[in-house]
Parts: C-alpha cells; sequence; structure tokens
C-alpha cells in the first residue's frame, strides 16, 4: 500500500511539473527527428527552433534546417548563431547568393567576436569557390481567399453619359452594367517556382502561376489568369575592385493570360533585359539595382482594335534581409504603347508607373505588407469626338493594398487585408473606384 500511495504522489507531481520547457528539450535532444516530436508545442520558441535547425544541419538536411532556422530569426532577428547557422543551411540548400549575402552582413557587425569572425570569413571563401555541381530549388505556393468588393466589375458608376455633337451637347442615359455592383467573391491561387544556380553564379528562375476569381452574386466577375516567367542573371560582385566587377546582367521572358466571364481575352508577351548591381550589405541587409528595356505585345482578342504595341524603360531598388528586418521594393517604368491598328481611339499612349513594397515583421509571428502602385497614362490624339469634342484622354490611377499576415506554423499563414482603387479621368467614362476587404490562407510547400 506504501509504495501505491507513492506512485501516486510521483505521477501527481509529474502532472504538477507539466510537460519539460522547450529551452531544456532542445538542448537535451540527440537527433533532430527526436527533437521534431516537439514541434507541435514549441513552434514559437525561437531557442527550440534555432537548435533544430542546427541538427538538421548536422544532419545535412539542409531545407529543412532552413525552414525552422527562418522561423527561429523572426522570433529573435539579432541572434547571431541561428544566422549562421541560417547562412550554412541557405548554403546547403543551393542558394550559395543569399548565404554569401548574410556572411557579408554579420561580418559588417562590430560586436562580432573574433572566433566567429575567423569562421564566417573561412567559409564565406569556401563558398565563394563555388562547388562544381549546380544547385537547385522547387517550391510550390497556394492559397484561398474570401472577399468582398463594392465594385467586382470596375464599372464607371454612370446613369448617363454627355455625348457632343456640333453645337449641342446630348445626355444620353445608361443602362444598369455602368453602375457598380458589389458582392463576395472567392479567389484561389497557385505558384510554382524552380530556382537554379550554377557554379559560376549564373541564376535561373522560372515561375508558373494560375489564379482564379468567382462571384455568386456577380457571376460576370469571374475571371482565370495564368502568368509565366523564365529569368536568367547574373549578380554583380558586391565587394567588386571596380565597376565593372560590380555590374550583372539580367534576361527574361513573359508571358500573361487573362480570360473573364464578361467575354474579355487578353494575352501578352513580354521580354525585359538589363545590368543589376549590388551594394556591399550592411548588418545583414543586401540592396540591388536594376536598370534596362522591356517590350511587350499586348492583344486584346475579344476587341482587336485595341491591341498595342509597348516599348520602355524600367528601373528598379530592392533590399531584403535574411533575418527578417523589413524588406521593400521600388518599381519605377515609362514607355510608349503603340497601336497595332492606327484606327485605335486615342492612338499612341505614353505611360509612367510608380510601384512601391513594403514588409515588415511585428510580433513573433505576424507581419504586414504594404503596396501601392501609381500610374499615368496620356493618349496621343483625341480619344472620339463625341466625349467633350475630342479630348485627348488622361489615366490617373492609384491603387493600394494592406495585408496583415500570421503565420499558424512553418508554411501555413493567415491573410486579412483590405484594398483599394482609384482611377481618375478627364473623360466620365474612365472614372472608376473601388474598395475591397478579404480574408485568406496561404501555404507553401
Amino acid at each position: 500500500m506504501g509504495l501505491g500511495l507513492a506512485a501516486v504522489l510521483a505521477s501527481n507531481q509529474a502532472l504538477a511539473q507539466g510537460p519539460a520547457p522547450c529551452d531544456d528539450l532542445a538542448r537535451q535532444a540527440r537527433s533532430a527527428d527526436e527533437l521534431h516530436a516537439h514541434l507541435q508545442r514549441c513552434q514559437k520558441n525561437a531557442v527550440y527552433l534555432a537548435l533544430l535547425g542546427r541538427l538538421y544541419n548536422t544532419e545535412q538536411r539542409y531545407l529543412e534546417a532552413a525552414e525552422h532556422l527562418e522561423r527561429a530569426l523572426l522570433f529573435d532577428p539579432n541572434a547571431t548563431a541561428a544566422q549562421m547557422d541560417y547562412a550554412i543551411a541557405l548554403a546547403g540548400s543551393g542558394d550559395t547568393p543569399s548565404a554569401l549575402q548574410l556572411i557579408g552582413g554579420l561580418l559588417a557587425r562590430a560586436d562580432l567576436a573574433e572566433p566567429q569572425r575567423a569562421s564566417l570569413m573561412a567559409a564565406r571563401a569556401r563558398w565563394a569557390q563555388a562547388s562544381t555541381a549546380s544547385l537547385q530549388q522547387t517550391r510550390l505556393y497556394a492559397g484561398l481567399r474570401m472577399g468582398y468588393d463594392n465594385n467586382l466589375l470596375g464599372a464607371p458608376n454612370l446613369s448617363s453619359l454627355s455625348l457632343t455633337f456640333p453645337g449641342e451637347v446630348v445626355n444620353l442615359p445608361l443602362d444598369g452594367s455602368n453602375l457598380p455592383r458589389p458582392g463576395a467573391y472567392q479567389r484561389a491561387d497557385a505558384r510554382l517556382d524552380h530556382t537554379r544556380i550554377q557554379p559560376d553564379g549564373t541564376r535561373w528562375d522560372i515561375s508558373l502561376g494560375l489564379l482564379q476569381r468567382q462571384s455568386q452574386s456577380v457571376p460576370e466577375a469571374g475571371s482565370r489568369q495564368l502568368e509565366a516567367l523564365a529569368e536568367r542573371s547574373r549578380p554583380g560582385r558586391a565587394e567588386g575592385a571596380s565597376p565593372w566587377q560590380r555590374t550583372g546582367h539580367y534576361i527574361n521572358a513573359s508571358t500573361a493570360l487573362l480570360n473573364t466571364r464578361s467575354n474579355t481575352r487578353y494575352r501578352s508577351l513580354a521580354a525585359a533585359a538589363g545590368g543589376q548591381w549590388q551594394t556591399n550589405p550592411t548588418q545583414g541587409s543586401a540592396c540591388q539595382w536594376r536598370l534596362g528595356g522591356e517590350a511587350q505585345q499586348r492583344s486584346l482578342q475579344s476587341n482587336a482594335l485595341l491591341s498595342g504595341r509597348y516599348t520602355g524603360l524600367a528601373a528598379q531598388w530592392a533590399c531584403a534581409s535574411a533575418a527578417q528586418a523589413p524588406q521593400w521594393r521600388i518599381n519605377l517604368r515609362g514607355g510608349r504603347d503603340q497601336p497595332v491598328q492606327a484606327a485605335r481611339p486615342g492612338g499612341a499612349q505614353t505611360e509612367y508607373a510608380l510601384r512601391g513594397l513594403y514588409s515588415t515583421p511585428v510580433g513573433r509571428a505576424s507581419a504586414w505588407l504594404l503596396e501601392a502602385e501609381l500610374s499615368h497614362t496620356r493618349d496621343a490624339t483625341g480619344y472620339s469626338p463625341l466625349l467633350e469634342n475630342g479630348a485627348r484622354r488622361t489615366l490617373n490611377r492609384l491603387a493600394l493594398r494592406t495585408e496583415y499576415q500570421h503565420s499558424l506554423q512553418p508554411g501555413l499563414s493567415l491573410l486579412a487585408g483590405a484594398e483599394l482603387v482609384a482611377q481618375q479621368s478627364n473623360l466620365p467614362l474612365f472614372n472608376m473606384h473601388s474598395r475591397g476587404i478579404y480574408l485568406g490562407v496561404r501555404g507553401s510547400w
């Protein structure tokens, strides 16, 4: 009876103490699989995730290591040891340029201990030599979204239209199709990204994307979009002795197909090429400039008269950090769209666009994404003698999006966002405003 009472007391004491702390589990584990068994409970503990990633590195399971180390740095961006392990995981999984950028940022830190500095310098020299084998990685992304928009079809909100005839103005009543139609929608999207890095640093990126939207309340708002991109790039040296050594290049080709339930069929073929420059990594952050030319064939198959050929210049400035610090990108483009058919309303179009994207972590498992685009388009000739006596059309468009992302577990996130689009024109037929909100989920493998 005494032994039975002792066993009960010992059991109650163990229950009162609860499961072992995640930090202790991480320090006591002898293998990655043994430690991974506690991921469900410890997936928000930076020490646990960092040591799990280190064990995966030891077992040369670099893709799994990178996934958990990236999450550890989300919780503790300044963890030097985790950043070093993350660089090892990146190099081992094939992303040597990102590993070298991260190493450069760590070496720029004044508080780095000399033994760590020596180890990092040796690793950088070893990776810079590059192996004789090409490195590659493939990832799949998929998402579902439920949303509401007050103008699903992008209608101009007109009940009448003023037509200008010689000597008089006639107001023409319009049917309800020119009024905004609000409603809920569902969107599903998937994307496949493949990256291949050759020993000389040449990088190949291939991306395929599919997006489908449907609405029960406004069936005409349904659409299907397919995108494909192939790019070859070679980055310049971030610390080259001359401007020529710091100069790289890129060339890409892309296509996009759009079909809507309202019978719009659009296709584009595009190509771009130019130079790119790396800046010296600072505190784990690396920036890149791009400047080049682009050309695009825009075919509106449902109304061939509106098709055109675009040529222009594009510039990009992007900064990112492997340690989950804020990331941002700015794109500037300008060019001219020449009509395929001379009878196109408005003739040639001059286009300018500025787009910015900013992402920053919030707390331990969340992030904010902010995106804005401002564009200006101006026709070369009058759009129609019946609209404002043949005035040349100008369009100013502003698109804003903000999104809150919360990671439930590695590879799975919840999303909540809001969108706004406002288009102003000197021709009322082309004015448009829309607002919307959405909730969604996204996964990656």
